[in-house]
């Protein structure tokens, strides 16, 4: 993954720790995902699954990351819904408008709870996310993008 300008290795551009995740180099041809959750741990640990298969870019703050949507190729944001400053649902939204696109799929804490009808989004699931799920996210959500298979 490349650092950002400003920002420090191991840090999202809003300063929360995400252990060293900036400094990982991309691989050529790899697709990008940007990871959004108010909650560092969750972010750093989406991230780090992720990162075997992808550049991965995670942030704690939503508007560091639609910045960096709007500057970079992006082909799946994974966003939390609930989050203090911007929630996932106008994340997905302006996300959607920067760049049509791009694949959304959003994570939240509350059960049974649907932004499907009300966004741009292109999958829900509940937390707690397991690697698993970022697996069939993958062949669900890139499947395309990837010639029908996702890596594992």
């Amino acid at each position: 993954m490349r650092q950002e300008r400003g920002a420090q290795a191991g840090r999202d551009p809003s300063g929360s720790p995400l252990a060293g995740l900036a400094d990982r180099p991309a691989r050529t041809h790899r697709l990008r995902v940007v990871i959004v959750d108010d909650e560092p741990g969750v972010a750093a640990g989406l991230a780090e699954f992720l990162s075997a298969h992808f550049e991965v870019r995670a942030f704690t703050d939503p508007g560091r990351a639609l910045e960096f949507i709007r500057a970079n190729k992006v082909e799946l944001l994974v966003t939390d819904w609930h989050m203090p400053t911007l929630d996932g649902v106008r994340l997905a939204t302006e996300a959607k408008r920067l760049r049509p696109g791009l694949k959304i799929l959003m994570v939240t804490g509350t059960p049974g709870a649907s932004a499907l009808g009300e966004s741009h989004v292109d999958l829900m699931l509940t937390k707690p996310v397991r690697p698993r799920q970022l697996t069939s996210w993958c062949q669900e959500l890139l499947g395309k993008e990837l010639g029908g298979a996702c890596p594992r």
